[in-house]
């Protein structure tokens, strides 16, 4: 299910190693999040980011939703669909805090 994350967010990951596989780690939580409700192997739709983001990041802290946030930009990013995606995920965890 998640072998391939590292390949399809690969080309859009920049920074710091450290940066780039927190983002690899959050993108595989969202995934396997995703797949345990829907049972979808290619979770990366819009309804579903938002449904990750609104539900599965409620207990966290302002800063923790803010990076799952991040790390679905950077799934948006690849995918092209920043311009489509940007007002559907909108929410609380836009601000670090």
């Amino acid at each position: 299910m998640n072998a391939d994350i590292r390949v399809f967010l690969g080309c859009v990951l920049t920074g710091a190693h450290a940066s780039r596989e927190r983002h690899l780690h959050r993108a595989r939580i969202i995934q396997a999040a995703i797949h345990e409700c829907w049972s979808l192997d290619d979770p990366w739709r819009v309804k579903h980011l938002r449904w990750f983001l609104q539900q599965r990041t409620v207990s966290l802290s302002a800063v923790s939703r803010y990076h799952y946030w991040l790390t679905v930009w950077v799934i948006a990013r690849r995918r092209g669909r920043e311009q489509d995606w940007g007002p559907h995920l909108r929410g609380v965890w836009c601000q670090p805090g």
